[in-house]
């Protein structure tokens, strides 16, 4: 990755992380990369892995801000739902609780970059993304939270077929990470 594009990442993945932390949201430390996909297009590869203990998100390269802000908050939900486990709170576990299915790589590969490509305005109704509809819980709540940042702020009132999950995701999951 050449330096400006390493700086924009971690640069992204910091301010995303000040932000939340505005919110009044904790926020674990973490391992931060920003290792380049091993594709051909040099776009992309964001992920994180880990588990309460040891946290590790690896931001990308994605040449617009759009696609910064959106897959920072996105791999910062999983930093989020690593260290908070939001799963053990019955209203966020009745929206977010769907497990991962066994076929999320080919999920991934058909639906990750469709929402977030077309900067946040083709998607499923009452869903962030064609990824998050698919491809369970976790990965519903971190399109949502990548979809509202990218898209403006989380005070910003999201479009009416989200707004009960954005509710959700906010008051039983968000707001409870502090």
């Amino acid at each position: 990755m050449n330096s400006s594009q390493e700086v924009k990442a971690k640069d992204a993945v910091h301010e995303a992380a000040e932000y939340l932390r505005a919110c009044g949201i904790h926020v674990p430390r973490f391992k931060l990369t920003t290792t380049p996909p091993g594709n051909r297009s040099g776009v992309g590869g964001s992920y994180f892995e880990g588990s309460a203990g040891e946290l590790h998100l690896n931001m990308g390269r994605y040449p617009a801000t759009f696609h910064r802000n959106w897959f920072a908050m996105h791999e910062l939900g999983h930093v989020l739902w690593a260290a908070h486990r939001p799963l053990r709170w019955k209203h966020f576990r009745e929206t977010f609780g769907e497990p991962r299915p066994r076929n999320c790589d080919e999920i991934h590969k058909q639906e990750s970059w469709k929402t977030a490509g077309a900067y946040g305005r083709i998607r499923p109704a009452g869903e962030p993304s064609f990824y998050g509809a698919r491809a369970g819980g976790e990965e519903r709540f971190c399109e949502l939270i990548g979809f509202m940042y990218a898209t403006g702020d989380f005070s910003k009132r999201p479009p009416a077929d989200l707004s009960d999950l954005w509710d959700i995701g906010w008051e039983h999951g968000l707001a409870r990470m502090t």
